[in-house]
């Protein structure tokens, strides 16, 4: 087989080419802190997970009452101007102007609470710390490295169904969130 004959072989075969986010320390408390920067490639298969699955994130959060914060919509892209980038853009006259976009925070927008920090001072919260005796906060920022994202899955559609049905499983929203989940660690 040619060249010519070969493209469209090569053009269904995934890439091989490793993936592997960037990662640095950063100063934080005592002890420091690991960011990572997920690699670009990555980077464009969740906003396409996110495009694709969109109505369903959206759907899945709704269900449960107790969620201060869930995801209600997708966020709209917002213009604004600049009027320094104006300004120097006036002398270069004839030159094809740019429109600037608005930094989103997040591809969603969020029910009540845009921050969880803007529960920390609502009403809501300041009653709440007046009325119970007791308040138990848990600090979840470490354990998503280590959350077992095979078991998504198993949530979603029960552990011996999942194991039944490995292949096709795969094909689920839990499934293809896990394998997402799974390239951005390499």
């Amino acid at each position: 087989m040619g060249q010519a004959e070969n493209a469209p072989l090569r053009a269904h075969r995934k890439c091989q080419m490793a993936t592997i986010p960037f990662n640095f320390r950063v100063a934080h408390n005592l002890d420091g802190r690991t960011l990572s920067v997920v690699h670009p490639r990555n980077q464009v298969a969740v906003a396409s997970f996110y495009a694709t699955h969109s109505a369903l994130i959206l759907y899945l959060t709704s269900v449960s009452e107790f969620s201060i914060r869930r995801p209600v919509s997708v966020s709209r892209y917002a213009y604004f101007k600049d009027k320094l980038h104006e300004e120097r853009l006036m002398p270069l006259q004839g030159w094809r102007r740019t429109t600037e976009y608005e930094q989103l925070g997040s591809y969603f927008v969020y029910r009540k609470y845009r921050n969880i920090h803007r529960f920390f001072e609502s009403y809501k919260y300041h009653r709440s710390e007046k009325k119970y005796d007791a308040m138990v906060q848990i600090d979840v920022s470490k354990c998503f490295d280590s959350i077992y994202t095979h078991s998504l899955p198993w949530a979603a559609l029960g552990k011996d169904q999942t194991k039944f049905s490995l292949e096709q499983s795969k094909a689920t929203f839990g499934g293809l969130f896990d394998t997402l989940m799974q390239n951005l660690k390499s």
